[in-house]
């Protein structure tokens, strides 16, 4: 079912890319409602265990991508399917996807290292409290991903009508926005921190929960979670690039705040404080990926696309 969990996404982009927000909206919460209900029912009614659950999975993207689906079928927008193909187009589309390919793999990479270091630093403790880190996080990571690709179809859609002012505008908004956000989802964090990782701990038979383990993956989350007020920003920007066709721009964003930073400040930072440099591993890489997002935002605006010199005049007016 792997090709269905990639083409429900898919589709979703191409529906808020056709101006139909609400029902990508729709057919997402629709997947994942169906995805709860159906997990619930090969679970725990129909006892089927792992199968059940990635069997749920995979009727719950399968749903979202039908309900897509019909749209593009009936040509109720502005996309839809044709009978047609061309190499180049493929091509040149796969050329300014390869910076959010990479995140996705440089985001493996770094999971895989982060695991194996915190075995040899923290043992089986130190990967579980990894593992909540991770699950709290992907909420606050899914948040500011979506804000940066709420950036793509409106700045690729001035882009092509050269209206640089506008784009200026969506620039500045989608960073600020993030910014905001980060800092608000970090707030939650801090205090909502504690409901969430006692979702993922047993009670031991007197009705309690492990309060060291707990008190030491809050801290770890107070760290770790420094870096999505950064994150936002630097996948805007980097989310923005691609949608104004500089993927080497937005690769350069991509691969420092993904793969680059992370890597070095893990093999670095855990040798001199451990555990909890494993945690500030990402947040520093995060901060220091903004310089790199700053740097090329003034190349652009000198001698890149945002130079106005390189737009027809009404784009300047």
């Amino acid at each position: 079912g792997s090709f269905i969990i990639v083409l429900h996404p898919l589709l979703d982009i191409f529906a808020m890319n056709d101006k139909r927000p609400v029902l990508a909206m729709v057919a997402m919460i629709s997947g994942a409602v169906s995805n709860v209900i159906l997990n619930y029912l090969f679970i725990f009614v129909f006892e089927w265990g792992l199968f059940g659950s990635a069997l749920a999975t995979i009727l719950g993207h399968f749903i979202g991508f039908l309900i897509l689906l019909w749209h593009f079928l009936a040509a109720r927008g502005q996309i839809y399917f044709v009978r047609a193909f061309e190499l180049k187009a493929l091509f040149v589309s796969a050329k300014n996807g390869v910076a959010q390919s990479l995140a996705e793999i440089s985001a493996s990479v770094v999971m895989i290292v982060a695991n194996h270091i915190l075995v040899d630093i923290g043992g089986d403790r130190g990967v579980s409290m990894y593992s909540v880190v991770m699950y709290v996080g992907i909420v606050l990571f899914t948040i500011q991903l979506s804000a940066s690709q709420a950036v793509q179809p409106i700045a690729s859609f001035n882009f092509g009508a050269y209206e640089r002012k506008r784009l200026i505008e969506i620039l500045r908004f989608g960073v600020l926005f993030s910014f905001v956000a980060g800092i608000v989802l970090y707030l939650l964090s801090l205090f909502f921190g504690d409901y969430l990782v006692y979702l993922f701990l047993q009670k031991n038979e007197f009705g309690g929960v492990d309060e060291a383990f707990l008190a030491d993956t809050l801290k770890a989350i107070h760290i770790y979670f420094l870096a999505f007020i950064i994150l936002g920003v630097n996948m805007s920007c980097a989310s923005f690039f691609q949608s104004i066709q500089r993927p080497l721009s937005s690769f350069a964003i991509t691969i420092s705040y993904t793969l680059i930073f992370v890597l070095a400040l893990l093999f670095i930072l855990p040798r001199f404080f451990g555990l909890q440099g494993v945690w500030a591993s990402y947040p520093i890489a995060e901060f220091l990926s903004l310089f790199v997002a700053l740097a090329v935002v003034v190349y652009e605006f000198k001698k890149g696309a945002l130079n106005p010199l390189k737009w027809p005049n009404k784009a300047l007016a």
